[in-house]
């Protein structure tokens, strides 16, 4: 059975709720590698602790397989062997369940998201955007990014991403 993961404060107790709109919504980064991603803010999203992933057959590369999320089978990515072709797979027992209806997926992280705080928005294709390292493959699906003194967060379109790998 699938087991909530436990948050310590009320701040990350938001994530596991429908976020909010509009620019003074708390917003929520994950890191695959050094890649800072955000989501949505009106994204639903959760965090599931559990060790069990059922493996697919002849599946694709980056896909793990799929893990029951009250009931529905939901795909699990490793966003570490998609975009970096990575031969060691994220290992840990945490995903990030994100997206609703027939547009859910779990991506396996090593660590809880972060609360960005107060973030910048960027555009796309300015300078600061232009110096981050991003990989070819998400190229066409970050929509704006966010920044703060230490980090560049990438929105990344969830739907349209994980839509283009079918």
């Amino acid at each position: 059975m699938n087991n909530l993961v436990a948050m310590q404060s009320q701040d990350q107790d938001a994530l596991l709720s429908k976020g909010e709109e509009g620019s003074n919504a708390h917003r929520y980064g994950f890191k695959i590698n050094n890649l800072g991603l955000t989501y949505p803010t009106d994204m639903p999203a959760e965090l599931i602790n559990t060790p069990h992933v059922c493996s697919i057959p002849h599946a694709p590369k980056g896909v793990q397989g799929v893990i029951n999320v009250r009931g529905h089978l939901v795909p699990v990515f490793d966003l570490n062997i998609l975009l970096y072709d990575a031969n060691k797979p994220i290992t840990s027992h945490l995903f990030l369940v994100l997206g609703k209806g027939s547009s859910v997926v779990a991506i396996r992280i090593n660590d809880f998201p972060v609360l960005l705080g107060h973030v910048q928005e960027g555009a796309v294709g300015d300078a600061v955007y232009r110096s981050c390292q991003l990989p070819v493959a998400l190229q066409a699906y970050i929509n704006t990014y966010f920044y703060t003194d230490a980090q560049v967060w990438l929105e990344l379109d969830l739907v349209a991403f994980f839509s283009a790998l079918k």
